[in-house]
């Protein structure tokens, strides 16, 4: 079985390892010993930087909709992906993934300062601008010249879909800021 884990009750953590390729009854035998041994509210650690997925469109969904009616009927814990620990683009070394966990991490601090401070409006300001931010930079990573996305539409110049991509994203963030400063106004 490619998924390993572990459940302490002691320090009320659920750690699981991924290693080759996944299939959709792996994934459910996971949830299954989580919600079983009620660990469902324990912290999670999830290891998953030697996995590959051997399921379809409709079976990732099955397993989000689990995962979904989990969060909706139990006090679910923290989940923590080691992204840190990714190094496929340059072994050995940081690169640009690193960045963006540093930056969700710090994200996601401020967004419970601002909410433990009860500054509710500017909490969801914060979380949206991060999760928007998330779409759109990673749609940007993309259409970066060299990468799959930017060879299927832009084969023939890929920095100039680069650019267009960059346009396009700039202009839906410009719009939703526009929209925010709207509605802090009003």
């Amino acid at each position: 079985m490619p998924l390993y884990w572990t459940i302490d009750s002691k320090e009320r953590l659920f750690t699981a390892v991924a290693e080759g390729q996944v299939t959709v009854d792996d994934a459910m035998a996971l949830l299954d010993a989580m919600t079983g041994s009620g660990a469902v509210a324990y912290a999670k650690l999830l290891d998953g930087r030697a996995v590959t997925t051997a399921m379809s469109g409709d079976d990732l969904l099955s397993v989000c909709a689990r995962i979904r009616a989990l969060h909706e009927n139990h006090r679910v814990g923290p989940l923590a992906v080691t992204s840190f620990f990714i190094t496929g683009l340059r072994p050995g070394q940081f690169s640009a993934i690193h960045l963006l966990s540093i930056l969700v991490l710090v994200s996601l601090a401020r967004g419970l300062w601002l909410i433990r401070h009860r500054r509710i409006r500017a909490h969801a300001i914060h979380m949206q601008a991060l999760y928007l931010q998330a779409l759109l930079g990673a749609g940007l990573f993309t259409f970066l010249p060299g990468r799959m996305m930017s060879q299927v539409l832009f084969s023939q110049t890929p920095t100039l879909g680069f650019g267009c991509a960059v346009f396009v994203f700039g202009a839906v963030y410009w719009y939703w800021r526009r929209q925010i400063l709207r509605l802090e106004l009003s």
